[in-house]
């Protein structure tokens, strides 16, 4: 017990750092420093033994477009794989995720925290300000104040304002929301929005109400002006091209874009510039970032800047606030505050203990303002009683599964306990079902057989190790009962990747029938003290069983006891 567990931060050189909360952390875990030189040396310092192979949490902070780390995508899918099954959560800095594959993270029980509202002042701010230059061109007036006085003459052609003009939003999120309130507000304009739901909530926050349209193509005709801000995906990819500028009305396009450059299909918006189906442009975000295209650069009516929507004080003192409590309501509820996708949808099957008491604790349902629309919630408490191998793997298999649970082992042992009866020196598994057919129990013995599997390759210091394991009949394999009547075959023989026969040669005497097939071993001395680390997962050990349900009972949960 007591063995602190790892937490890796990847620092900016433009961050705010809480000097305070960051050393009360290292009070708790070992605080690493991310120093590599490349994704590669990234990925081999994860590996068994490796200097982040024990890392719990990793948090991303400041502004990653600085640094020398900028150019490293360590979330992306090739990293993913090799993160160690410890990683709990990553808490990353901005609101953007398109650079880090949050599904092969969530599909390894991973939670990925951005810092949605961290930087909405900042963005929103920057794209009120893009959309009154689309309309009024001032960036380009201050260059001819600079340059070129008379060539800001032919402003007065095209120059507008946008007071009770229409606006359309593509992403009605915290930042669309922030910047539809200080358009309305500022100008009074029109507010349209699209976005695949209904946002009655962000609705009712505007004064006016707002327009809901579910195809861009249906509310193009409609604008003066169109902003994206929506997440970059395969679906969002050139959103905005030939097509729909095509829609636009005659009096021309205003196009404001803060989300992601690749949202654009750039050189249709060229082409629609020329033709003047769009009449202004300001684009913070570039489809070939870094850099701009260069066809825009000298264009009058485009308001170019790089990328610096998020540039504020503000921005980095709330990334760091939100990183640190996400990471702290991980480790203190099971459950960071704000993620990208909900590891409780992921559905599953869990593997059955000696006996597990679940507790379930209901909260109330909340009421979004302004609407009627509501939500439930509903927490889990798990309590396994046992600290052997079947308990310790139901332990780690249910956090895994249910990340958000609070899972609680209660037994006589724990890991880190040395007596002979809990770490014999004889002890020893291996996986083996013997049954022809186990119905509900061959999909708890397939669980059961994949997570030994995990185990043996991703961490060898567990004690899993991959055996080859041999069996023996004294009569032929018609005869023995192991055959599933309805297949003919033995159920796992997919599972393990086949049973290889062994020639008559090679059986031991009396022997009329043998098979090979592919195993595990448990080093039981190694298995049990390695799960040492589970408290870093929130997973709270006790030895006083009948202490924990006089505490469920007093706090008025229902406890249900299934004991097998």
């Amino acid at each position: 017990m007591g063995v602190k567990a790892d937490i890796l931060f990847i620092e900016s050189p433009v961050q705010a750092v809480d000097t305070a909360r960051r050393e009360a952390l290292a009070k708790k875990f070992n605080i690493l420093y991310y120093d590599c030189d490349s994704v590669n040396d990234f990925i081999e310092r994860l590996k068994p033994g490796g200097q982040y192979s024990r890392v719990v949490a990793i948090v991303r902070n400041g502004w990653h477009k600085v640094g020398k780390f900028a150019s490293q995508r360590l979330f992306a899918p090739e990293v993913v794989p090799h993160f160690p099954p410890c990683l709990r959560i990553i808490c990353c800095s901005g609101h953007g995720y398109d650079a880090s594959d949050v599904k092969g993270l969530s599909a390894r029980g991973i939670w990925f925290c951005n810092t949605p509202g961290a930087c909405t002042e900042a963005v929103s701010n920057t794209a009120w300000f893009l959309v009154l230059d689309t309309f009024r061109y001032l960036s380009y007036a201050q260059w001819c104040a600079r340059y070129d006085w008379n060539a800001s003459r032919e402003l007065g052609f095209t120059a507008s304002d946008p007071c009770g003009q229409s606006l359309g939003i593509v992403g009605l999120g915290d930042i669309g929301l922030a910047i539809a309130q200080k358009c309305e507000s500022a100008w009074g304009m029109k507010i349209h929005y699209q976005g695949p739901h209904r946002k009655i909530c962000a609705e009712g926050l505007l004064r006016n109400g707002a327009i809901y349209h579910s195809r861009i193509s249906d509310m193009i005709p409609e604008l003066d002006c169109t902003l994206l801000a929506a997440p970059y995906s395969d679906e969002t990819h050139h959103l905005l091209s030939t097509n729909e500028f095509a829609l636009a009305k005659k009096t021309g396009l205003r196009v404001v874009n803060i989300a992601r450059g690749k949202i654009i299909d750039e050189e249709a918006l060229i082409e629609a510039l020329a033709w003047g189906e769009v009449v202004g442009a300001g684009l913070d975000v570039h489809e070939m970032e870094p850099g701009v295209n260069s066809k825009l650069k000298d264009n009058w009516k485009v308001t170019l800047l790089p990328h610096i929507e998020v540039c504020s004080s503000v921005s980095w003192q709330n990334f760091e606030k939100i990183n640190l409590d996400n990471l702290e309501a991980l480790f203190t509820t099971g459950r960071p505050i704000n993620y990208v996708m909900d590891l409780n949808s992921r559905t599953g099957d869990l593997i059955p203990s000696q006996a597990v008491i679940t507790l379930h604790l209901k909260y109330t349902e909340a009421s979004c303002s302004k609407n009627t629309e509501r939500f439930h919630y509903t927490m889990s408490f798990y309590v396994v009683v046992g600290a052997g191998v079947i308990g310790l793997t139901t332990a780690l298999e249910l956090k895994d599964r249910y990340p958000s649970a609070n899972v609680t082992i209660a037994a006589k042992y724990l890991p880190g306990d040395s007596f002979a009866d809990y770490t014999s020196n004889w002890g020893g598994a291996n996986w083996f079902p013997a049954s022809a057919d186990n119905g509900r129990q061959e999909k708890w013995d397939s669980i059961t057989y994949k997570k030994f599997k995990h185990l043996s390759r991703v961490r060898p210091d567990s004690g899993v190790k991959a055996m080859n394991i041999r069996f023996h009949y004294n009569r032929p394999i018609e005869e023995v009962g192991i055959l599933t009547p309805s297949t003919g075959k033995v159920w796992f023989d997919d599972l393990v990747g086949g049973l290889k026969p062994i020639e008559k040669n090679n059986l031991p005497s009396g022997a009329a029938f043998g098979f090979e097939m592919a195993s595990f071993v448990l080093d039981v001395q190694r298995y049990l003290p390695w799960y040492d680390w589970l408290p870093t997962l929130a997973i709270k050990p006790m030895a006083d069983v009948y202490r924990l349900q006089m505490e469920a009972h007093s706090r008025g949960i229902d406890i249900r006891v299934n004991i097998r």
